[in-house]
């Protein structure tokens, strides 16, 4: 049996360049997950922004979760620091991190797309 699950949006502020988990999904034994979606993120003031997509593979045997590959991803950006994201296991979790820059606010915001078998 495969699982599909609808898109979902998620949404989070940054105001320096702590990686923040925006998405968080746990993964339970004997699963396999594939997740993508598209990002957006604009300072305050929309002087800057970045956007992009992604697409990671992870699974869950008897252990911890482990990636599959390497996570894709696409992005733009146009900001004078390093606004970035990324996706990473954490635990059992499958996790899309972002990050924003020093002193400055950014509104961030994903649809997201998982399958699991």
């Amino acid at each position: 049996m495969v699982q599909v699950e609808d898109q979902t949006e998620y949404t989070v502020t940054t105001t320096d360049a702590t990686p923040t988990t925006l998405v968080s999904i746990a993964v339970t034994t004997n699963q396999a997950i594939t997740m993508d979606g598209d990002i957006i993120a604009a300072t305050s003031t929309f002087s800057a922004a970045i956007g992009g997509n992604f697409l990671a593979t992870a699974r869950r045997a008897g252990g911890g979760l482990t990636l599959v590959g390497s996570p894709v991803i696409n992005l733009n950006e146009d900001s004078g620091g390093v606004p970035d994201f990324n996706v990473v296991v954490s635990g059992n979790n499958l996790i899309v991190q972002v990050t924003g820059e020093v002193a400055t606010t950014y509104n961030w915001k994903a649809t997201v797309h998982v399958v699991t078998v």
